[in-house]
């Protein structure tokens, strides 16, 4: 379920929950996914890097949060987001690119306990199972009351005073309660009416294999036959 709702609320394109930041001039990037946090521990993270005047206005950029949820609890988990999400991760499974060794054994360490051996990595790379209920059990989940809430700016910027600092690194920071009134707020907020699902993507490639330009009309190559058009002592020119 956390493949499918990172892919909605991550959307980029138009009338998504990024495209509706950025006509508000609240947000530059957004960024969605899960991080494990040991065995039994997962935190789904949804990351906004905000503008100036987002950074000010924080509580109408989490409004909007919530907004992109609450559409996606309403209009549902239509069957064409998973195939679309299945069809990506498979041509990335298959085409993978090469790696740094120590990065990816890194990778491939803390992955390899969260799959039975005889399947892995493949169902941890490519999802498997179209499953509406548990995506919406998911999103219930995902309720004001159940968030934590991170303002990462120059405390010049800000409006609160760091008064605490973290052990190790010896960070500055300090902790804010919500006010209830605004959690309930939140939690009862309809949703955008410019933020929708993404549409089907018809430019995933369900075929990869290669037609032999030889077979081809020089109209239909992806590269055509390059013409000569001069010999010169300092070289050959082809167009």
């Amino acid at each position: 379920p956390e493949s499918m709702i990172s892919y909605v609320l991550g959307h980029e394109g138009e009338h998504s929950l990024l495209d509706q930041l950025k006509r508000e001039n609240l947000a530059e990037k957004l960024a969605c996914g899960l991080q494990a946090n040991g065995a039994k521990n997962k935190e789904l993270y949804i990351e906004i890097g905000l503008t100036d005047k987002g950074l000010h206005e924080y509580e109408i950029v989490i409004r909007r949060l919530f907004q992109a949820i609450n559409n996606f609890k309403e209009k549902g988990i239509p069957k064409y987001l998973f195939d679309d999400i299945k069809q990506i991760q498979t041509l990335e499974y298959q085409f993978q690119e090469r790696q740094d060794v120590f990065e990816n054994l890194m990778k491939e360490g803390a992955m390899i306990t969260e799959e039975n051996i005889a399947t892995y990595p493949l169902h941890t790379k490519v999802i498997q199972e179209y499953n509406p209920e548990a995506v919406m059990e998911l999103l219930n989940y995902m309720k004001p009351q159940n968030a934590i809430y991170f303002l990462k700016a120059p405390q010049e910027t800000t409006n609160f005073v760091a008064d605490m600092q973290e052990k190790w690194l010896k960070a500055q920071f300090s902790v804010h309660p919500i006010p209830p009134k605004l959690l309930e707020e939140w939690s009862k907020i309809s949703a955008h009416p410019a933020v929708h699902l993404p549409e089907a993507n018809p430019f995933i490639p369900n075929r990869l294999d290669i037609q032999p330009s030889q077979d081809l009309p020089d109209s239909d190559r992806a590269v055509p036959h390059p013409e000569l058009i001069a010999q010169e002592d300092s070289g050959i020119y082809y167009y």
